[in-house]
C-alpha cells in the first residue's frame, strides 16, 4: 500500500515536481542542505510537538513502522489507554496518522487534536 502524507500534499500544492521527488527520489530531494530558515522551521516544529505532548502527561507514543504502528494503536486502544501520540488507522487502503488522540473520561468517545 502506498500512502501520501499531509506534508506531501501541501508540498504538491506548492510544487508538484518537488512532491514527486520527495516521494519517488528522496535522495535527490534531500541532496541539498537545508537553508537556515528551513532548519529553524524544523526545530520550531520539534519544540511545538514537545510542548503539545507536555499537555497530555498520560500520553503514549506510537513508535513502530506502519504495520507495527497499526498493531500498536489497536493494542493500546483495546487496553483502554487514554491518550495516544501519532496513532495510525487504516481503512480501505487509506492511512491516517493523528497527532493526539484522547479518550474522553468516563466515555468511549474520542477527541482528536492537530498540533500546529
Amino acid at each position: 500500500m502506498s500512502s501520501i502524507a499531509k506534508t506531501d500534499y501541501i508540498l504538491w500544492r506548492a510544487c508538484a515536481k518537488n512532491a514527486w521527488l520527495r516521494i519517488h527520489n528522496p535522495d535527490v530531494y534531500h541532496s541539498t542542505e537545508l537553508t537556515e530558515y528551513e532548519q529553524s522551521v524544523m526545530e520550531m516544529g520539534i519544540d511545538v510537538e514537545r510542548e503539545a505532548r507536555g499537555l497530555f502527561p498520560d500520553g503514549v507514543a506510537i513508535t513502530g513502522s506502519q504495520t507495527d504502528g497499526l498493531e500498536e494503536t489497536r493494542s493500546l486502544i483495546a487496553s483502554k489507554a487514554r491518550t495516544l501520540f501519532q496513532p495510525l488507522f487504516e481503512l480501505e487502503q487509506c492511512l491516517a496518522l493523528i497527532d493526539v488522540l484522547q479518550r474522553e473520561l468516563g466515555t468511549d468517545e474520542w477527541s482528536i487534536y492537530e498540533v500546529k
